[in-house]
């Protein structure tokens, strides 16, 4: 933007001072030229690509930022060109076409811009210039002169001819230039790790599916760029991976390496996971059965144990924070992911979330946290029994049509047994997750290590084993990864 703004401004600048010089000092212009309308347009037009040089030099913009100044410059430059060749501002005014032309290339080869954002600019540059020339006569083409008629004829078909020319050149232009440049600023900017396409991308950051160019290793690296949200949630960000390396446990999420691009930009690698997360899950294929969910949520436990015992609470626990996968040999492996909200209530951190801040799900939030009182192990308890009813129902324990009404049902209403909506729910199971799901966070179960031991002894048959979950992958694999990304939430 900045390299586009420089040329412009230099170019609309030097033409505007060798017009007016050239023409004075061969006796064509007197001083009431110079603020004629056709002077004040290209005079216009040099200071507002001054003005957007200005704001990103040697300055760091977000990308709606730049959107908006490409707009104005692009607009304030195509304004001023169509409008000195209504006005008939100066000798050889054929010219001007070839002009509006070239301009249109050079945004396509300098700013890296999507297709379809440069057709939006470049479609209305021929067809202003035809409202021009329609508006002054054929014969009239070259403004303010009179011309043989078919002479007119020319410069009528030439301009149009050479603009759509450069409307479809700038869009080739563009894709390529784009394309190109994103392949490079990816690659650069990840450093060791070779992009190999998107997975997903979220409130946080965007996650790659990646590999270590040296030793090969499949990867899912998280990147969050500065542009996109403020200091906050970048340090937030970084919290996210200093206290998601101190987890070891094999149901949370491995992190491999983290730093910082040249650009300024913060990513992490993680380990790849071939699955998808449980919401994405339960919604391509139904509930799980009770077997199963019991599986499940004993995973959980154990993840939510180890950063409980670190002093650590998770704070987002939610289905979409929850991976299921496959490792290997090993079918229905949970993977407890997205730390970004995580409280340490061990190291005496300051925290990074304001006072008046609610921090979690509404789906999964639990009454204290609502109220403003500080969030606790029991209240990932809380968020891990609405898990479970999601789980078995495929909804939520509480719904609201806004937040403000889920929130309510929070506070005041009971959950109903996962029993009342599906058959074949133990229980035992039953009480385990109303249990997780009381107001009170004192008759909730004391630890996460609590709720995997009552799950364990649930008698539901036949346990879930890795026949079963094996047998379920063959069936269902391409539907659960067509459903969404593979690494699951952001």
């Amino acid at each position: 933007m900045r390299l586009f703004a420089q040329f412009t401004c230099i170019a609309a600048t030097a033409m505007f001072l060798v017009g007016h010089v050239t023409a004075w000092l061969a006796g064509k212009w007197g001083t009431a030229k110079l603020i004629d309308t056709g002077s004040l347009l290209h005079l216009g037009s040099c200071v507002v690509a001054g003005v957007v040089w200005w704001s990103v030099f040697k300055r760091t913009r977000s990308g709606r930022t730049l959107q908006v100044l490409d707009a104005v410059l692009f607009a304030g430059s195509m304004t001023a060109i169509v409008g000195i060749y209504a006005c008939g501002y100066a000798d050889g005014m054929p010219t001007m076409g070839g002009i509006l032309a070239l301009f249109l290339l050079v945004r396509a080869l300098i700013l890296p811009s999507t297709v379809r954002r440069t057709l939006l600019y470049s479609f209305p540059a021929p067809l202003a210039f035809l409202a021009v020339q329609l508006s002054n006569g054929v014969a009239y083409a070259w403004p303010g002169q009179v011309v043989p008629d078919e002479y007119g004829v020319f410069v009528f078909v030439w301009n149009q001819i050479i603009l759509w020319m450069a409307v479809v050149m700038a869009a080739f232009a563009s894709h390529l230039n784009y394309t190109l440049r994103v392949k490079a600023y990816e690659a650069k900017q990840l450093d060791q790790y070779v992009i190999e396409d998107k997975l997903g991308e979220g409130g946080m950051g965007e996650v790659y599916r990646a590999r270590h160019a040296l030793m090969r290793r499949p990867t899912a690296v998280k990147v969050l760029r500065p542009d996109v949200t403020g200091s906050r949630a970048i340090a937030r960000f970084e919290k996210e991976v200093r206290q998601t390396s101190r987890l070891t446990h094999p149901n949370t999420i491995r992190i491999y390496d983290y730093g910082r691009t040249p650009e300024g930009d913060f990513y992490y690698a993680m380990e790849l996971l071939d699955g998808a997360d449980l919401e994405k899950l339960v919604e391509a294929t139904g509930p799980l059965p009770a077997s199963r969910a019991i599986h499940v949520l004993g995973q959980i436990c154990a993840a939510l144990h180890e950063a409980h015992e670190a002093g650590l609470v998770h704070r987002d626990v939610k289905p979409s924070n929850v991976l299921l996968c496959v490792r290997g040999l090993e079918y229905d492996v949970v993977k407890v992911m997205d730390f970004g909200l995580v409280k340490d209530t061990a190291s005496g951190e300051e925290t990074l979330t304001r006072a008046d801040e609610i921090c979690g799900s509404p789906q999964t939030i639990s009454p204290e946290v609502l109220t403003g009182e500080e969030a606790t192990r029991r209240s990932d308890l809380y968020a891990l029994g609405a898990v479970g009813c999601y789980l078995l129902t495929g909804r939520p324990p509480f719904e609201g049509r806004t937040v403000v009404e889920l929130a309510a049902a929070h506070l005041n209403k009971e959950p109903i047994a996962p029993s009342a909506h599906v058959e074949g729910v133990p229980s035992a199971l039953d009480a385990v997750l109303l249990a997780c799901l009381a107001k009170d966070p004192a008759q909730r179960p004391a630890t996460a290590l609590d709720v995997r031991e009552l799950l364990v002894a649930i008698d539901d048959g036949e346990p879930w084993g890795q026949a079963d979950a094996r047998g379920w992958w063959d069936e269902h694999r391409g539907r659960v990864t067509e459903s969404g990304d593979t690494q699951g939430a952001v």
